[in-house]
């Protein structure tokens, strides 16, 4: 049993936004070995995943569908020259109603709710020069649902038993 929204999907989502914006290349990090772009890039890396609350439970004759609400941070991290511009521009942009009518075409019940500001975090390359780094953190709302298959019964016939007769004391 998987949930409805995969962090693969999360991931589609959040890239087909930045892609909207940027000119460069959008990856996913945490990948082993695959090497980093030789130009400019946005790497995104996966942070957290909180529940908002409960689960919510709804049924059919033959499921049971389980919504678990739940808040997922996804750290930008913007590197290169333009690199204060991009995470500048993805950030405003994922604070307004073009990131939710991006997110909305998605085809997945997840919506934006706030980007942090973003610092310069400059990295040493290998070669002990300076890479730039500006970084931020995108949190969305996914609403993912679980569905279990479950027995039941849609009809019932009742009768009475003599339980003296039958289960004799």
């Amino acid at each position: 049993m998987t949930p409805s929204i995969l962090e693969t999907n999360v991931f589609a989502a959040m890239r087909t936004f930045i892609l909207s914006i940027v000119d460069c290349e959008v990856i996913r990090t945490q990948v082993n070995r695959v090497s980093t772009p030789k130009r400019d890039f946005i790497a995104l890396t996966p942070t957290s995943l909180t529940p908002f609350e409960t689960n919510t439970d709804s049924w059919t004759d033959t499921t049971k569908s389980v919504k678990r609400p739940a808040q997922m941070s996804i750290q930008v991290d913007c590197y290169g020259v333009n690199s204060v511009d991009r995470a500048q521009t993805i950030a405003a942009l994922f604070r307004d109603d073009y990131a939710c009518q991006s997110f909305a075409s998605s085809g997945f019940d997840m919506q934006p709710l706030y980007a942090s500001d973003a610092q310069q975090m400059p990295i040493t390359s290998g070669e002990d020069t300076y890479i730039e780094r500006w970084t931020f953190e995108c949190v969305l709302q996914i609403n993912p649902v679980i569905t279990v298959p479950i027995q039941t019964a849609n009809t019932l016939t009742a009768g009475v038993i003599s339980v003296d007769r039958t289960y004799p004391p």
